[in-house]
């Protein structure tokens, strides 16, 4: 039996993916999803003024989302891709657990801190990442409905 062919496969169910995920679905193209869970909008606590909303979680923001891919009949896995490559003109996806073709592939799959290993440097303060910025900087920090302006220090070794 011959394995289905995608229009599109997308990689990563965070804003981006489902964005992509939802319009390609809703223009009747035949869509794969594949999500590892529990990228940064899943662990966001409190997401304020995305569209449409002046709040809102990172979970309600991927449940709403996958919610109406699937009424758009995206198809969705859950799974970690470890391999994408070219095979007779498809790409072919592979996770642990199964692989799947498709014409097309949007990678859409977040982004990853890469801290350094320094003695100085306090893994615990990401949140506004002073430590790490370059000498001079500053940035606006957003609290509540206020935004207010601080320096950061430089990278102190």
């Amino acid at each position: 039996m011959e394995k289905e062919t995608y229009d599109c496969t997308i990689i990563g169910a965070g804003p981006g993916g489902l964005q992509a995920s939802i319009y390609l679905g809703r223009y009747n193209r035949r869509v794969l999803l594949i999500d590892r869970s529990g990228g940064r909008t899943w662990h966001a606590r409190k997401i304020e003024n995305f569209l449409t909303q002046q709040s809102i979680s990172g979970k309600d923001i991927i449940r709403t989302g996958m919610e109406q891919a699937r009424r758009f009949n995206v198809a969705i896995e859950k799974g970690e891709v470890l391999r994408v490559s070219k095979n007779n003109g498809n790409f072919e996806i592979s996770t642990k657990t199964a692989a799947y073709f498709s014409r097309f592939v949007v990678v859409s799959s977040g982004a990853y801190d890469n801290l350094p290993s320094l003695e100085s440097y306090d893994r615990q303060e990401t949140r506004h990442s002073r430590k790490l910025a370059p000498y001079g900087s500053s940035c606006l920090r957003h609290e509540g409905d206020v935004y207010e302006r601080y320096h950061l220090d430089p990278l102190q070794l």
